[in-house]
């Protein structure tokens, strides 16, 4: 098995690129709660101290945020795959 192969080097980016959309998406929706609601996000929707429209409310915004900065930074990690290899990444 070749370490160095086009999977393996794509996986490596995709994770990359996925890992920091991940921290990208914490920022932006503690930033926006706390301007929307006037409080911090909860820490731990599932705890029983948060109400469950809050907990709901809560994680369908992550979610729903989560899912469309992961296809930017994928398809932007796919462009910058194409210029550097001269094709499209082994999906």
């Amino acid at each position: 098995m070749n370490l160095f192969s086009s999977k393996n080097k794509w996986g490596l980016v995709s994770y990359a690129a996925s890992v920091g959309s991940a921290v990208l998406v914490k920022k932006l929706i503690g930033k926006g709660w706390q301007v929307a609601s006037g409080k911090k996000p909860p820490k731990n929707p599932v705890h029983y101290s948060v109400g469950w429209k809050e907990a709901i409310l809560y994680m369908a915004l992550t979610g729903a945020v989560a899912g469309v900065v992961r296809v930017f930074a994928l398809r932007g990690a796919s462009e910058g795959w194409k210029k550097l290899e001269g094709h499209r990444p082994p999906l």
